[in-house]
């Protein structure tokens, strides 16, 4: 993560503005946010496909690896993770989809007040 946020803010050193701005800790600091939160959302995602493949291949009914307590929690723990993740990702696209929406229609209402 560290390496990510160090990359990011040497790619875009060249885009900071003295003129807009007199503070390039806080610049700097919001590079270095989101490139965290970009790599949390990668490895979510990368976890959840794993999960998701593992739950593909996993019958709890096998004896030789349902049969253990601790093979059961876990499958259940990845089931609320990738039930948690389907969700949120569901959740983003509608968000995403009322944004584009209501900027549609914005723009559409603002045209007809103007004519």
């Amino acid at each position: 993560m560290i390496s990510d946020g160090v990359e990011n803010c040497v790619l875009y050193l060249d885009n900071f503005d003295p003129k807009k701005s007199k503070n390039p800790f806080g610049y700097f600091t919001q590079i270095t946010y989101f490139s965290f939160r970009r790599r949390i959302d990668k490895e979510k995602k990368q976890q959840y496909i794993r999960y998701k493949n593992m739950e593909n291949y996993f019958d709890l009914n096998d004896s030789s690896v349902g049969g253990a307590l601790v093979d059961r929690e876990l499958y259940e723990n990845n089931q609320v993770f990738i039930e948690e993740y389907e969700k949120n990702q569901l959740n983003k696209k509608k968000k995403s989809a009322r944004v584009k929406a209501k900027g549609v229609e914005k723009f559409c209402g603002r045209r007809k007040t103007k004519r």
